[in-house]
């Protein structure tokens, strides 16, 4: 899994592109990087940007666990809102169960091919 993290082109906003297959291993370690980075601030927006991630060896059970350490980190991560884009079916339904099991009601989950600036 390749991500990237741009502090940089919105200001109060952390924009995230994930690419490639990934683990639950990677998924934790990119958002430990954020949160330990200098530039992360409690509150800041997120806009996640999943169209090229590989969902396909990601389980229900994976992404529990990474919901669960998210409930734990909430203090990390504040009150900010988040957006998720995706282009797959099957990782629309990976990233709404992640929604139900981290009480994330505002996040919001799109479905598309490109993001609208």
């Amino acid at each position: 899994m390749e991500y990237s993290l741009d502090f940089e082109s919105e200001p109060g906003t952390l924009i995230v592109t994930i690419s490639g297959p990934g683990s639950l291993e990677q998924l934790l370690a990119y958002q430990t990087e954020y949160l330990a980075d200098p530039r992360w601030s409690l509150g800041m927006k997120v806009l996640t940007d999943l169209r090229g991630f590989d969902s396909s060896t990601v389980t229900s059970d994976q992404v529990r666990a990474l919901a669960a350490s998210n409930n734990l980190r909430a203090d990390l991560f504040g009150s900010g809102r988040t957006a998720v884009v995706v282009s797959e079916p099957a990782t629309f339904g990976l990233a709404r169960m992640f929604q139900f099991h981290t009480d994330a009601g505002d996040e919001a989950i799109v479905g598309g091919s490109r993001i609208e600036r």
